[in-house]
């Protein structure tokens, strides 16, 4: 089995974010409805937006540290701190104390700490992985996650509500199991030069009072801000990324206000009656289904290509065709068949992304990189928010044509990026060259 073949390091991470998936998805995409219950709708939306922020500054803060301290000390002091959160959450509760302010405050620790430990994770598998075990060890992170969704998704939404605090005590449980996972069998990947150099107390106190000191941190990422190709390729990540978020944005939007009512003969007599939101519903499922069952079978295909380039092009057309169309389409049919393409695209394009991230970072800062790379991530979520807003203006139409111009705009950055880096990689090859020559 190829997953065996991976470096043990690789394994383990794939094994702790699919039990970490699992247990999160029975339980986090349900706070809002927990807090609008308990709070209102207005405050739930503020205190999850909150949470976000503070996950998104943490992130900048955990990428540094994790290229100063090394990726598992980082990991071991989240993941240590994240079990008294979702053991707080538990007590919160249980039968004889119910409080959402206290919940939402360990939440808030859970949010940072997840900002800790995330860089650090992604470096950690850059660090043992190579070029050539890239795609494979994304195409099955890939899979295990959207397998942990899909189960994890099913049992929260029959156990949330009447089991939350089994719920909780299960990811206190699992939280505790990771992070002795991560204390004894996982060994430090990356040992910064200057931690090796430089062991002394004045060091390790610097290191330790980073907020009183935050200009190192800013330095430090105006390094990565400088890195242009770099900062293209997030740009270019983020618009792509957004066609695929706008899925749950504008398109549930639109299916819920257009999508006419209807009903489906299944099964001899049966009938299913369909609006929009069991539309929008069936073709997520079908793209979690679709992922689960084709994502291996594709990644051994695409392993094997010499042209994995010339397949993510491909790929990433039909991806972005798969979401314009559903932006306009109120047929049942063509949404399947649209989200069918959307699916390929995803499972053919993303794991060679992955892979190509990996080698425009710079090796002695892929926690900061990371952490940077993860902000456009929620700057896709954002482009899609705003597409609601546009949505009440412009046609259905002009918003497909819309989607599909900026996931245009961003494959066309991250191919320009791509080919400096295949010049660049050819260039060390017959001149000895490095990456971090090439200039735009």
């Amino acid at each position: 089995m190829e997953f065996l073949q991976l470096h043990r390091t690789i394994q383990l991470r794939i094994l702790t974010t699919f039990i970490t998936r699992l247990t999160g998805t029975m339980i986090f995409p349900f706070m809002a409805i927990y807090f609008a219950g308990y709070l209102g709708a207005g405050i739930a939306g503020i205190l999850l937006f909150s949470s976000l922020i503070v996950q998104l500054i943490a992130s900048l803060y955990g990428g540094y540290l994790a290229d100063r301290w090394g990726r598992k000390k980082v990991m071991v002091w989240g993941e240590g701190i994240q079990c008294i959160a979702f053991l707080g959450m538990m007590l919160a509760n249980s039968p004889y104390w119910q409080s959402a302010w206290f919940t939402f405050a360990m939440m808030i620790i859970h949010s940072l700490c997840n900002g800790l430990i995330i860089p650090a994770s992604d470096a950690m598998l850059i660090d043992v992985s190579t070029p050539q075990t890239r795609t494979l060890m994304y195409s099955i992170n890939y899979w295990s996650i959207n397998l942990a969704i899909t189960f994890g998704a099913l049992i929260g939404g029959a156990m949330f509500s009447s089991h939350r605090m089994a719920l909780f005590g299960l990811l206190a449980i699992t939280g505790l199991i990771i992070w002795l996972i991560t204390i004894f069998l996982i060994t430090e990947t990356y040992v910064p030069q200057t931690h090796v150099q430089q062991k002394n107390h004045i060091q390790q106190t610097k290191q330790w009072n980073i907020i009183s000191n935050g200009k190192l941190i800013i330095r430090n990422y105006h390094q990565v801000w400088k890195d242009r190709l770099f900062i293209l390729f997030v740009l270019g990540n983020m618009l792509l990324l957004s066609t695929e978020f706008h899925l749950t944005q504008y398109i549930g939007v639109r299916l819920q206000n257009e999508f006419v009512p209807q009903t489906i003969m299944i099964w001899g007599n049966g009938q299913l009656e369909l609006n929009g939101i069991k539309i929008l519903s069936m073709i997520q499922i079908e793209n979690t289904v679709g992922i689960v069952l084709l994502s291996l079978f594709l990644a051994g295909v695409i392993r094997r290509s010499k042209r994995q380039i010339s397949w993510m092009n491909v790929a990433v057309l039909i991806y972005i065709t798969g979401f314009a169309v559903m932006a306009f389409s109120n047929t049942l049919w063509i949404l399947a068949g649209a989200m069918l393409l959307a699916t390929v695209g995803e499972l053919i394009h993303v794991p060679i992304r992955q892979s190509l991230l990996a080698q425009i970072i710079n090796d002695q800062s892929r926690s900061s990189y990371m952490a940077v790379h993860g902000m456009g991530t929620q700057g896709a979520r954002a482009i899609a928010a705003l597409g609601i807003t546009l949505g009440v203006w412009i046609p259905s139409y002009g918003m497909s044509v819309l989607i599909a111009m900026v996931g245009l705009i961003g494959f066309l950055l991250i191919s320009y990026v791509i080919s400096r880096v295949q010049a660049s990689a050819k260039a060390t090859s017959t001149q000895g060259v490095t990456k971090n020559q090439v200039t735009l």
